[in-house]
């Protein structure tokens, strides 16, 4: 233990004034963390503790005469490779046509704090779910985490993110991978919805049809933040 409280640590880390993006760096989180630290909105987890007491003692705040350095405790220099940050890159919605461009272009400002297991090499994206054409699995709000196809490969039974194109128009959403008899995919809804009881087919590669839906995206990992009152 680091013989300071968090209470203390975040008292200090104001009194130096410490930028936020150092407190970030030293914890592994992005600067949104530390400011809500500092405002008293975010907890210090326990990991961190030893962390950024180090950091107040290397800065010449105070510190109890317990402190030990952080060096002797090799877990905790670890902890930013632990808990892995997998950007959110966007909604995926059934029956919503929306310019390609405009859907394709995402402003990434959100991370998802997840290690998601036999995927730690795979490059993964998030994508919160809106409707609910598959709320029998995932209501909406709650995030789905994705690989590509060609990492993740692609079997019956999986869910996946399904792109329709029309012209510079783009639907993307999110449906059940299923091989019917004869080999035949269809990408059904999972929903008690009325208005989301049938498939989309994929088309084979001698059917012309611009409206074609292509996979781009296997579900490897699904998570829900909970909302928490004062």
């Amino acid at each position: 233990m680091s013989g300071m409280t968090a209470e203390q640590i975040v008292a200090e880390l104001k009194r130096l004034k410490v930028p936020h993006d150092t407190i970030a760096n030293a914890i592994g989180r992005d600067r949104t963390a530390a400011t809500k630290m500092l405002a008293g909105t975010r907890s210090v987890k326990f990991n961190e503790i030893p962390v950024l007491a180090q950091l107040v003692a290397d800065l010449g705040g105070a510190t109890t005469p317990q402190l030990a350095p952080v060096t002797t405790f090799p877990v905790a220099p670890a902890l930013k490779d632990v808990v892995r940050r997998i950007p959110v890159v966007g909604d995926v919605e059934a029956g919503v046509w929306r310019e390609t461009v405009a859907r394709e272009t995402y402003d990434i400002s959100d991370f998802l704090p997840l290690d998601v297991q036999g995927y730690e090499q795979a490059k993964l994206r998030a994508m919160r779910v809106l409707g609910p054409s598959m709320n029998r699995f995932y209501p909406p709000g709650r995030f789905v985490v994705v690989a590509d196809p060609a990492e993740a490969g692609l079997h019956d039974g999986d869910h996946v993110i399904v792109e329709r194109r029309r012209g510079s128009m783009t639907e993307i959403t999110l449906k059940e991978y299923v091989v019917e008899p004869g080999g035949r995919i269809a990408l059904w809804p999972r929903s008690d919805h009325p208005d989301f009881q049938e498939p989309i087919y994929l088309r084979s590669s001698d059917e012309s049809d611009q409206d074609g839906a292509a996979v781009t995206g296997v579900v490897v990992a699904d998570y829900s933040r909970r909302s928490r009152g004062r």
